[in-house]
């Protein structure tokens, strides 16, 4: 606990200057009760306390540390938002019937252990999936529950091929481990948590959708890292940009991602998660956003090769289209 505690608090935080962090904080404060004044045209009172620990939260996300070197701002706007939407259990409503809970207690028992049938993953890993899949039911419902479980399904599968392509792969090498694969499904994790503190003020639908194409985009970022090398025959080549001289994208890659995404999507679409037209832009954007971040990866940036990458690719897929849709 020392070295955590000397590392997030004392040896970051006392070498910065402190000033810019009280500033911060008045700002913080001030504007946060000036929106919600301006929308509700009152402050209730127990708010006050809330956006002031808010306002020092976000001020020490700012200035206590930071994430493999990367700029401050990632703390601001990965961490402190979370703390934020926690921060408002004062207001918390719990919206699970006990009829839904018990109901979920057997069907994500049962959906758990066809997954160990299938040797997706580990008897002795059957305790911590079926509590992730009790939350995730629980909170955001039966259709999101399934998609995360094709998602996961979809992961093993990628496995089990990475396996016929590397014959020296051992078997027991084949199951989706939590700890392979947490990042990817951290997001919908953290939006659990969420659900499970706060009203419903939001546009549900936009999460959904925002959260499906996080999702797709960690499942197609999960299958280029693990079988990109055996699917990688014809590039095409884009000559003469300013990024480099020439970056190359994989035509295979690119006719999976769109196949895969679409096939997802329209899963995604007969469970009542999307609408059509949202659909077509969803199949849009997860391609173009894998099509840059595979120029970007043929470059080979210091930022796309930090053990964080997975998660980010996740959560920028789901951030920049749910910010998208809010314009």
């Amino acid at each position: 606990m020392k070295p955590l505690v000397n590392r997030f608090i004392f040896k970051n935080l006392i070498k910065k200057d402190l000033n810019g962090s009280f500033v911060f904080i008045a700002i913080n404060f001030i504007l946060s009760l000036a929106f919600i004044y301006y929308f509700d045209g009152f402050i209730i009172k127990k708010y006050i306390i809330v956006v002031f620990i808010n306002s020092i939260f976000l001020a020490f996300m700012e200035n206590g540390f930071r994430i493999n070197h990367l700029p401050d701002n990632f703390n601001i706007n990965i961490f402190g938002v979370l703390f934020v939407l926690i921060s408002l259990l004062i207001d918390f409503k719990l919206r699970i019937s006990t009829i839904n809970l018990v109901f979920g207690l057997l069907i994500c028992f049962i959906f758990t252990i066809v997954i160990v049938l299938l040797d997706i993953i580990k008897l002795k890993n059957f305790y911590k999936y079926y509590l992730v899949f009790l939350l995730i039911y629980a909170s955001l419902g039966y259709h999101l529950f399934l998609f995360n479980l094709i998602i996961l399904t979809g992961m093993g599968a990628v496995k089990k091929i990475n396996i016929y392509f590397n014959r020296h792969i051992h078997y027991f090498s084949s199951f989706v481990e939590l700890d392979e694969i947490r990042d990817y499904f951290l997001l919908t994790i953290i939006i659990v948590f969420i659900y499970f503190i706060i009203p419903h003020r939001i546009d549900t639908n936009l999460i959904k959708v925002s959260l499906v194409i996080g999702l797709i985009t960690g499942l197609l970022h999960y299958l280029n890292e693990q079988l990109g090398s055996f699917l990688t025959k014809n590039r095409i080549t884009i000559k003469k940009t300013k990024l480099s001289p020439e970056l190359a994208v994989s035509r295979e890659i690119i006719t999976y991602n769109s196949v895969i995404s679409l096939g997802l999507l329209l899963t995604g679409y007969f469970f009542n998660l999307m609408g059509f037209l949202p659909l077509i832009s969803a199949f849009l954007y997860i391609n173009l956003f894998l099509f840059l971040y595979l120029i970007l990866r043929s470059k080979d940036l210091q930022l796309l090769n930090t053990k964080y990458n997975k998660f980010f690719i996740v959560y920028f897929a789901f951030k920049i289209h749910f910010l998208l849709q809010l314009l």
